[in-house]
């Protein structure tokens, strides 16, 4: 399925821009895993494209997880939406209640 072909041509810049956040956040965060790959592209998979890390398993094997790692974790979840701020204004975005 081609879901891309029913993206609008803003929706996509606006997805490229937060997978580029990130990606760039991740990359530039020393505790979490390195990028694999990223995809801007939606598809039947991921509707708003995807960043990928490397597996690292002796953390996932351990379930050993430090307080850094979990706070770079919420730095990551977080750097979409502040990418779409920094590019289009906060009075641009989309209400999340």
């Amino acid at each position: 399925m081609h879901t891309h072909r029913f993206v609008s041509p803003a929706r996509k810049l606006r997805l490229a821009v937060m997978e580029a956040s990130i990606s760039m956040v991740a990359t530039l965060l020393p505790a979490i895993e390195p990028v694999d790959y990223v995809t801007v592209t939606p598809s039947a998979k991921s509707p708003i494209g995807r960043t990928v890390l490397k597996p690292n398993i002796g953390r996932y094997t351990t379930g050993m997880w430090t307080k850094r790692y979990l706070r770079e974790q919420l730095l990551m979840a977080l750097a979409g939406r502040a990418g779409e701020e920094l590019v289009f204004g906060s009075e641009e975005l989309p209400s999340r209640n």
